[in-house]
């Protein structure tokens, strides 16, 4: 995973398996950028080359949408990470291209 801020909003660049124990090892240091970012930057989730996305890994993904009350997006999510999104409801964050 890879971080960044464009245009003020902090990127996240993901492009592993997102298992569960990707997802505890990942969650510290996504909460923690968040957290650093200031409160106007928005968040967005890049899952391109990502094929899973574990429940625990969409556990982080509800944290940070709490986090940013919804400034928050997805993009390049694959079908079966998409399959997955939509199965959590968490669809309406994912961007159209």
């Amino acid at each position: 995973m890879e971080s960044k801020i464009i245009d003020n909003t902090l990127v996240f660049h993901f492009t592993e398996r997102l298992d569960t124990l990707a997802a505890m090892g990942l969650q510290k240091e996504i909460t923690a950028a968040v957290d650093a970012a200031l409160p106007s930057c928005a968040v967005r989730f890049d899952f391109a080359g990502v094929e899973y996305i574990s429940s625990g890994f969409l556990r982080i993904v509800m944290i940070v949408v709490r986090m940013k009350s919804g400034n928050f997006s997805i993009v390049n999510a694959g079908p079966a990470v998409r399959r997955i999104l939509e199965m959590a409801g968490l669809d309406k964050w994912i961007a159209v291209p």
